[in-house]
């Protein structure tokens, strides 16, 4: 279970939600995991967990369980992300294993992290996350020279990273 915030909130993902799960043990699960929800919340989130899984799926992403990001920056000033794919937080290990590829997989790849870490709701998934970052700088590292599109696209991710002050500590 990883979570995100967004304006005083705690986006909690719960990945093991199904039809047939048992919606007490889950909701114990996810109180025991986020100390911000007092145990005596127990049945408001078994009745949450209730109607997340009895909602109506509306769209191939959400049957498979996944959002997509829609979040675009209202100025791009550099482009190097134009792919036609549209990121998810989902498929993080999807686009880390793309980084060992060959360098038009590897630029895929970056492309894609870069779009995610351009959502501030994701760099601290991004950032925790020691494989993602390890990969990233060796890439950097290694490849640089290879192509500029490459290194452009890790330092911007490096950038963002940056520009997030509660990485600062």
């Amino acid at each position: 279970m990883l979570g995100e915030r967004k304006e005083c909130q705690k986006i909690i993902r719960v990945k093991s939600l199904n039809p047939n799960s048992d919606l007490g043990a889950l909701a114990k699960e996810i109180i025991d995991k986020c100390k911000l929800i007092h145990p005596s919340k127990l049945p408001e989130v078994e009745q949450l967990l209730y109607y997340l899984q009895n909602r109506k799926e509306t769209g191939p992403s959400k049957a498979s369980g996944k959002t997509e990001l829609h979040e675009t920056p209202e100025v791009p000033t550099y482009d190097a992300t134009e792919i036609n794919e549209t990121a998810n937080i989902n498929d993080l290990d999807e686009y880390l294993e793309l980084l060992y590829e060959d360098v038009a997989e590897k630029i895929r790849g970056s492309a894609l992290l870069l779009q995610l870490s351009r959502n501030p709701d994701n760099l601290e998934e991004l950032f925790s996350n020691e494989t993602v970052v390890s990969a990233l700088a060796r890439v950097l590292r290694d490849d640089w020279k290879k192509s500029s599109e490459l290194a452009t696209n890790i330092i911007y991710i490096f950038f963002c990273f940056s520009s997030f002050t509660q990485f600062y500590g």
